[in-house]
């Protein structure tokens, strides 16, 4: 599911549905400790899955929100062991600090990055940001408005554009059944047609080789009506045709 960091945000923005909007500073100001934590997530275990209650219970009170602390910390002992002894006061001092600016962006990435890893573990979005949306209500804490971590689902989109390409499918089908069923008629006359102009061909070359004749006159005006007939059917169909295409 696609994650977006977004720095601030305000009342006109609009959230894709089907998403969950962490506040890091929010949650961080509710959640402060296991009690609170506990006090707040245990009536919402109805709209929870027991697995991202036990990830909250784990991860919010956790010691992620002094990782800016801790590593402002590390880069100033770090800074002040590798000073050179020959340097004055000031240029220790600058480089004490440049170890502090250091230590504590690498401390804030850290503490960034572990809120990420927690949102991408939230198995039910709905459930998570229905509970959310409770406690704030009941705490009556707003969002800071920023930093925000923005977690949505492309199921809906996705479902969407199926039923927009599937709504075409039923006029190409019918095309499709239409130009099918024409040709199968088409080969059915034209069979038929071949059938019949072969018969009689047939039926005459017997006729010559055995000899054999009408026995009267209304026999053969018969025989040469249907001919008649056979021919005006024969020409019909290839005018048909020629109209078709």
């Amino acid at each position: 599911m696609p994650v977006k960091f977004l720095k601030s945000y305000d009342s006109t923005t609009v959230f894709p549905p089907n998403s969950i909007q962490y506040d890091i500073f929010w949650m961080e100001r509710i959640f402060h400790s296991r009690a609170a934590t506990q006090s707040l997530l245990t009536p919402q275990l109805g709209n929870l899955d027991i697995q991202d209650y036990e990830a909250a219970m784990k991860f919010l009170p956790g010691a992620h929100r002094y990782y800016g602390t801790i590593g402002t910390g590390m880069g100033v002992t770090l800074a002040y062991a590798f000073r050179r002894r020959r340097w004055n006061n000031l240029r220790i001092g600058l480089f004490v600090l440049f170890g502090s600016v250091v230590g504590n962006g690498l401390g804030q990435f850290a503490h960034l990055a572990a809120h990420l890893n927690f949102v991408q573990s939230i198995q039910n979005l709905t459930g998570f940001e229905f509970a959310l949306s409770n406690i704030r209500k009941e705490t009556g804490i707003p969002f800071s408005r920023g930093p925000v971590i923005l977690r949505y689902s492309v199921q809906n989109q996705s479902d969407d554009a199926s039923a927009e390409d599937a709504s075409y499918l039923p006029v190409a089908t019918q095309q499709q059944k239409q130009v099918s069923k024409w040709d199968e008629l088409r080969a059915i006359n034209e069979h038929a047609t071949k059938r019949s102009s072969w018969d009689t061909l047939r039926q005459q070359h017997e006729r010559n080789h055995t000899g054999e004749k009408p026995e009267d006159h209304n026999d053969c005006f018969k025989m040469e009506k249907d001919r008649t007939t056979e021919q005006a059917e024969f020409d019909a169909l290839l005018d048909k045709e020629r109209n078709f295409k």
